[in-house]
């Protein structure tokens, strides 16, 4: 697996929508996705689970922050490269393949 996409979220599920809508549509296709739901209460896990099944879902209890959130992403993420992304960015054609490009034509980038 090429790259993994953590996400992180709560209360967003128009907005994470639009987000992964995009990752999906985009020219990469070896890409892993991890969302992480800080106790939404808008049936965000819901919406995840049935229009993007091949989403690994974790649904926290309570909020735990952005930054445990994506270290629970990062643990399990089994990409070469993991990309942070907020919620409420849609990703345009092209970036994705473009900074995958960079990485490996520049390894002593971190």
């Amino acid at each position: 697996m090429k790259l993994s996409v953590s996400l992180v979220t709560m209360n967003q599920k128009e907005k994470l929508r639009d987000c992964l809508k995009s990752l999906f549509n985009s020219e990469v296709k070896d890409i892993e996705v991890i969302v992480v739901d800080n106790n939404s209460r808008d049936g965000t896990s819901e919406m995840v689970k049935k229009e993007f099944g091949e989403v690994r879902l974790i649904t926290n209890l309570r909020n735990l922050g952005f930054s445990k959130a994506h270290n629970q992403a990062i643990k399990i993420s089994r990409g070469e490269y993991v990309l942070v992304l907020n919620d409420d960015i849609v990703v345009k054609r092209g970036v994705l393949s473009s900074m995958l490009s960079f990485l490996e034509n520049n390894p002593n980038v971190g």
